[in-house]
C-alpha cells in the first residue's frame, strides 16, 4: 500500500515493506527474484535495474 500511496520508494526500503518479518538479505533476494520474473513475463519496460521502484 505504501508504494501506491507514497509513490516511488528507494529500492533498499521495498523488501522491508513487502516482507517485514524476514531478514533483510532474504527479503532483498526475494525482491530480486520477483523483479526477474516480472521482467521475464512482461519485458524490461516496467522495471529498470537502477533507481526507485
Amino acid at each position: 500500500m505504501a508504494l501506491l500511496l507514497d509513490g516511488p520508494q528507494a529500492r533498499q526500503d521495498v523488501p522491508t515493506l513487502l516482507w517485514p518479518t524476514m531478514p533483510q538479505t532474504k527479503a532483498m533476494a526475494n525482491l530480486r527474484q520477483r523483479l526477474f520474473r516480472l521482467r521475464r513475463a512482461v519485458g524490461n519496460a516496467p522495471v529498470t535495474d537502477n533507481g526507485p521502484l
